[in-house]
């Protein structure tokens, strides 16, 4: 076992997975945020959702960035009114930032399984739209079923209260597993075991949680970067956010090629 963990080890080195998550944390600064707009949107265009689409926005945020980066909320609610009064060269504009980002996750999550990426552009279009949509409606059945749990007056008076507040707190690491289990499974070119990326999903969400809480614990008590960059402090709060995340969903890939090649 010490063995294979160190083998582990040695290859998230050679695949200097740390220099490739800088890389996407860069693209994503451009592309994170039209891709949250055009997820959003194919939600808003789904029948029972276009009024609850500020609602998903809240969840969305809460659940993939720290708390003092809430403000991220007023951004996309911006951008999607925004949406229907900007040209359609400027909606062309946003897919392709959309498909890069894609395009660059999909080279490095790849590079991890030692392959290179050599999709057809109509191909990559396809998975590409796929995670997109797959990953709305993730979005929404996890915030349907957490308004479900809360409101039904028949569950809440057959389940105890800590029943309730741990459903509600497990719904959306059951969202994370899922879309990760749709990055490790659907976009890899090499065969991947369903094992194997429910282990790296699994893993990948399990660290995500638990850095996010860290990294609330660090900006809750260590509260100098406010002093430091002021009204600009969500910048850098951000930057170092997405670098971590990154670094977790690398580390997670990883993990599914390591367990892919001992299943193998």
């Amino acid at each position: 076992m010490k063995l294979a963990l160190r083998a582990f080890w040695l290859k998230c080195q050679q695949d200097q997975i740390a220099l490739a998550a800088g890389h996407l944390s860069f693209i994503s600064l451009l592309g994170l945020v039209p891709f949250f707009v055009i997820s959003l949107s194919l939600l808003n265009s789904l029948p029972g959702f276009s009024d609850r689409v500020n609602d998903l926005e809240s969840v969305l945020v809460q659940h993939m960035l720290p708390e003092a980066s809430q403000q991220i909320v007023a951004y996309l609610h911006d951008s999607i009114a925004a949406l229907d009064t900007i040209s359609e060269l400027s909606i062309v504009a946003l897919f392709v930032i959309v498909f890069s980002l894609l395009r660059n996750v999909d080279q490095q999550i790849n590079r991890v399984f030692c392959k290179g990426n050599c999709r057809s552009l109509r191909r990559s279009l396809v998975v590409y739209f796929s995670i997109l949509l797959f990953g709305s409606i993730l979005l929404a059945a996890s915030f349907v079923l957490t308004s479900i749990v809360a409101a039904s007056s028949f569950v809440s008076q057959w389940l105890p209260s800590w029943v309730m507040v741990l459903a509600s707190g497990f719904l959306p690491i059951l969202l994370s597993v899922a879309f990760f289990m749709l990055l490790y499974y659907g976009l890899p070119l090499t065969p991947v075991k369903f094992l194997a990326a429910l282990q790296g999903a699994l893993l990948a969400s399990l660290l995500f949680e638990g850095c996010k809480w860290l990294f609330n614990l660090y900006l809750l008590y260590v509260p100098t970067y406010n002093e430091l960059y002021g009204s600009l402090a969500i910048l850098p709060i951000f930057c170092l956010w997405l670098y971590v995340m990154w670094n977790l969903v690398l580390l997670g890939a990883q993990w599914v090629y390591w367990f892919n090649s001992r299943l193998n």
